[in-house]
Protein backbone atom coordinates (compact mmCIF):
# COMPACT_ATOMS: atom_id res chain seq x y z
CA UNK A 1 0.00 0.00 0.00
CA UNK A 2 1.30 3.46 -0.93
CA UNK A 3 1.86 5.67 2.10
CA UNK A 4 4.18 8.27 0.52
CA UNK A 5 3.09 10.19 -2.57
CA UNK A 6 5.57 12.23 -4.60
CA UNK A 7 3.97 14.50 -7.16
CA UNK A 8 5.48 16.32 -10.09
CA UNK A 9 4.16 19.88 -10.17
CA UNK A 10 3.52 21.35 -13.63
CA UNK A 11 1.08 19.25 -15.61
CA UNK A 12 0.42 16.96 -12.65
CA UNK A 13 -0.82 19.17 -9.82
CA UNK A 14 -0.96 22.41 -11.79
CA UNK A 15 -2.85 22.94 -15.04
CA UNK A 16 0.01 24.90 -16.57
CA UNK A 17 1.52 22.87 -19.39
CA UNK A 18 -0.71 24.35 -22.08
CA UNK A 19 0.35 27.89 -21.23
CA UNK A 20 3.99 26.98 -20.63
CA UNK A 21 4.14 25.09 -23.93
CA UNK A 22 2.79 28.07 -25.86
CA UNK A 23 5.16 30.49 -24.13
CA UNK A 24 8.11 28.22 -24.84
CA UNK A 25 7.12 27.65 -28.45
CA UNK A 26 6.84 31.39 -29.13
CA UNK A 27 10.30 31.96 -27.65
CA UNK A 28 11.91 29.05 -29.49
CA UNK A 29 10.27 29.94 -32.77
CA UNK A 30 11.37 33.58 -32.56
CA UNK A 31 14.94 32.99 -31.43
CA UNK A 32 15.85 29.85 -33.34
CA UNK A 33 13.84 30.39 -36.53
CA UNK A 34 11.86 27.16 -36.28
CA UNK A 35 8.16 26.85 -37.15
CA UNK A 36 5.80 27.15 -34.19
CA UNK A 37 4.53 23.53 -34.43
CA UNK A 38 8.11 22.24 -34.44
CA UNK A 39 9.03 24.49 -31.50
CA UNK A 40 5.99 23.23 -29.60
CA UNK A 41 6.97 19.60 -30.16
CA UNK A 42 10.61 20.25 -29.23
CA UNK A 43 9.42 21.65 -25.90
CA UNK A 44 6.92 18.86 -25.30
CA UNK A 45 9.33 16.02 -25.99
CA UNK A 46 11.86 17.36 -23.48
CA UNK A 47 9.37 18.49 -20.84
CA UNK A 48 10.18 17.36 -17.33
CA UNK A 49 13.63 18.95 -17.50
CA UNK A 50 14.50 22.51 -16.41
CA UNK A 51 14.09 24.82 -19.40
CA UNK A 52 17.83 25.55 -19.39
CA UNK A 53 18.53 21.86 -19.99
CA UNK A 54 15.78 21.60 -22.58
CA UNK A 55 17.35 24.42 -24.56
CA UNK A 56 20.85 22.98 -24.18
CA UNK A 57 19.61 19.62 -25.43
CA UNK A 58 17.70 21.04 -28.39
CA UNK A 59 20.16 23.78 -29.41
CA UNK A 60 23.58 22.89 -27.97
CA UNK A 61 25.98 25.84 -27.61
CA UNK A 62 23.67 28.21 -29.47
CA UNK A 63 24.51 31.89 -28.79
CA UNK A 64 20.84 32.71 -28.10
CA UNK A 65 20.36 30.09 -25.39
CA UNK A 66 20.79 32.48 -22.47
CA UNK A 67 18.31 34.92 -24.03
CA UNK A 68 15.73 32.15 -24.44
CA UNK A 69 16.20 30.94 -20.88
CA UNK A 70 15.88 34.44 -19.44
CA UNK A 71 12.70 35.11 -21.43
CA UNK A 72 11.05 31.88 -20.32
CA UNK A 73 12.02 32.15 -16.66
CA UNK A 74 10.76 35.76 -16.54
CA UNK A 75 7.28 34.45 -17.38
CA UNK A 76 7.46 31.90 -14.56
CA UNK A 77 8.23 34.59 -11.99
CA UNK A 78 4.56 35.62 -12.39
CA UNK A 79 3.44 32.02 -11.97
CA UNK A 80 0.75 32.58 -9.34
CA UNK A 81 -1.02 35.21 -11.46
CA UNK A 82 -1.71 32.90 -14.40
CA UNK A 83 -1.50 29.35 -13.02
CA UNK A 84 -4.13 27.22 -11.29
CA UNK A 85 -4.21 23.71 -9.79
CA UNK A 86 -6.34 21.12 -11.54
CA UNK A 87 -9.81 21.27 -9.91
CA UNK A 88 -9.53 17.97 -8.04
CA UNK A 89 -6.06 18.60 -6.61
CA UNK A 90 -6.79 20.32 -3.27
CA UNK A 91 -9.44 17.78 -2.26
CA UNK A 92 -7.32 14.81 -3.37
CA UNK A 93 -4.23 15.96 -1.48
CA UNK A 94 -6.36 16.70 1.58
CA UNK A 95 -7.85 13.20 1.43
CA UNK A 96 -4.43 11.55 1.12
CA UNK A 97 -3.06 13.45 4.10
CA UNK A 98 -6.27 12.86 6.01
CA UNK A 99 -5.70 9.14 5.91
CA UNK A 100 -2.15 9.60 7.19
CA UNK A 101 -0.21 9.52 3.92
CA UNK A 102 2.86 11.71 3.35
CA UNK A 103 2.50 14.09 0.39
CA UNK A 104 5.52 15.67 -1.32
CA UNK A 105 6.32 17.60 -4.48
CA UNK A 106 9.32 16.93 -6.70
CA UNK A 107 9.67 19.52 -9.44
CA UNK A 108 12.21 20.99 -11.82
CA UNK A 109 10.41 24.31 -11.45
CA UNK A 110 12.32 26.68 -9.17
CA UNK A 111 12.04 25.99 -5.44
CA UNK A 112 10.86 29.51 -4.61
CA UNK A 113 8.21 29.45 -7.35
CA UNK A 114 6.80 26.10 -6.23
CA UNK A 115 6.76 27.22 -2.58
CA UNK A 116 5.01 30.47 -3.53
CA UNK A 117 2.35 28.59 -5.51
CA UNK A 118 1.82 26.03 -2.74
CA UNK A 119 1.18 28.87 -0.32
CA UNK A 120 -0.97 30.90 -2.70
CA UNK A 121 -3.25 27.98 -3.52
CA UNK A 122 -3.14 26.47 -0.01
CA UNK A 123 -2.01 23.07 -1.29
CA UNK A 124 -1.72 20.61 1.62
CA UNK A 125 1.74 19.09 1.22
CA UNK A 126 4.38 17.95 3.69
CA UNK A 127 7.52 18.68 1.67
CA UNK A 128 8.51 20.66 -1.42
CA UNK A 129 11.58 19.70 -3.46
CA UNK A 130 12.21 22.13 -6.32
CA UNK A 131 15.06 23.06 -8.63
CA UNK A 132 17.74 25.02 -6.79
CA UNK A 133 20.44 24.70 -9.43
CA UNK A 134 22.00 21.59 -7.90
CA UNK A 135 19.45 18.78 -7.53
CA UNK A 136 17.17 17.78 -10.36
CA UNK A 137 13.90 15.97 -9.94
CA UNK A 138 14.92 12.36 -9.43
CA UNK A 139 17.15 10.40 -7.04
CA UNK A 140 18.18 13.32 -4.81
CA UNK A 141 14.59 14.47 -4.37
CA UNK A 142 13.32 10.92 -3.89
CA UNK A 143 15.93 10.18 -1.22
CA UNK A 144 15.02 13.37 0.62
CA UNK A 145 11.31 12.52 0.56
CA UNK A 146 11.83 8.94 1.71
CA UNK A 147 14.05 10.09 4.56
CA UNK A 148 11.51 12.71 5.65
CA UNK A 149 8.59 10.30 5.49
CA UNK A 150 10.39 7.30 6.92
CA UNK A 151 9.15 5.29 3.96
CA UNK A 152 10.70 2.77 1.61
CA UNK A 153 10.58 3.03 -2.17
CA UNK A 154 8.18 0.08 -2.26
CA UNK A 155 5.66 2.02 -0.16
CA UNK A 156 6.01 5.21 -2.21
CA UNK A 157 4.75 6.33 -5.60
CA UNK A 158 5.82 9.07 -8.00
CA UNK A 159 3.01 10.66 -10.03
CA UNK A 160 4.00 12.65 -13.11
CA UNK A 161 2.82 13.81 -16.51
CA UNK A 162 5.90 13.29 -18.69
CA UNK A 163 7.89 10.44 -20.18
CA UNK A 164 10.91 11.86 -18.37
CA UNK A 165 9.03 11.42 -15.08
CA UNK A 166 8.44 7.77 -15.95
CA UNK A 167 12.10 7.30 -16.86
CA UNK A 168 13.48 8.70 -13.61
CA UNK A 169 11.00 6.76 -11.51
CA UNK A 170 11.88 3.54 -13.33
CA UNK A 171 15.60 4.20 -12.92
CA UNK A 172 15.07 4.73 -9.18
CA UNK A 173 12.93 1.56 -8.86
CA UNK A 174 10.08 3.75 -7.63
CA UNK A 175 6.48 2.85 -8.53
CA UNK A 176 5.07 5.33 -11.05
CA UNK A 177 1.65 6.56 -12.10
CA UNK A 178 1.36 8.68 -15.24
CA UNK A 179 -1.16 11.48 -15.52
CA UNK A 180 -2.38 11.69 -19.12
CA UNK A 181 -2.52 15.16 -20.61
CA UNK A 182 0.89 16.40 -21.65
CA UNK A 183 1.40 12.90 -23.07
CA UNK A 184 -1.47 10.65 -24.08
CA UNK A 185 -2.07 7.40 -22.22
CA UNK A 186 -1.01 5.54 -25.36
CA UNK A 187 2.37 7.32 -25.37
CA UNK A 188 3.04 6.32 -21.77
CA UNK A 189 2.06 2.72 -22.45
CA UNK A 190 4.10 2.51 -25.66
CA UNK A 191 7.27 3.34 -23.75
CA UNK A 192 6.32 1.93 -20.33
CA UNK A 193 3.75 -0.85 -20.84
CA UNK A 194 3.47 -1.77 -17.17
CA UNK A 195 2.72 1.69 -15.71
CA UNK A 196 -0.68 2.82 -14.50
CA UNK A 197 -2.10 5.83 -16.33
CA UNK A 198 -4.82 8.08 -14.88
CA UNK A 199 -6.70 11.13 -16.16
CA UNK A 200 -7.51 12.68 -12.77
CA UNK A 201 -5.79 12.51 -9.40
CA UNK A 202 -9.13 11.44 -7.90
CA UNK A 203 -8.32 8.01 -9.32
CA UNK A 204 -5.60 7.66 -6.68
CA UNK A 205 -8.15 7.54 -3.87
Amino acid sequence: MVRTWIFDFDGTLMDTMGALSQHAARILSALYDVPHPEALERYRTTTGLPFSLQVAQQFPDHPRNETAIAAFEAIKEHYVTWSRPFPEVPATLTALRGRGDFVAISSNNFQHIVEKAVQAFALPVDLVCGWTGTHLKGPAHFSRVLAASGSTAEAACFVGDSLNDARIATAAALPFVGRAGTFAASEFLTHFPSVTVIHSLKELL
